[in-house]
């Protein structure tokens, strides 16, 4: 039997997107993590482009990291 944490990856990974890292996500995940790093401790670069990508593609980002639980368009999981 899978564990439920086995099924949740399946769903997602099947509903996910690719997003390139282009200009403007870039240009905003830079500007991101210069308000971000003063807000939130521990945050990093990486976390600048995923909230970047997700903002500019209007998308919902589904994520455990911590980072992100009190952000808008965010799906947190455990």
């Amino acid at each position: 039997m899978l564990k439920q944490v086995s099924i949740q990856r399946i769903f997602i990974k099947e509903r996910s997107a690719l997003a390139p890292l282009d200009e403007l996500i870039a240009l905003e995940a830079a500007r991101t993590n210069n308000e971000m790093k003063k807000e939130i401790e521990g945050w990093g670069l990486a976390d600048s482009v995923v909230y970047a990508a997700g903002i500019i593609k209007k998308a919902e980002v589904v994520t455990g990291d911590a980072h992100f639980k009190k952000l808008e368009n965010m799906r947190f999981i455990k």
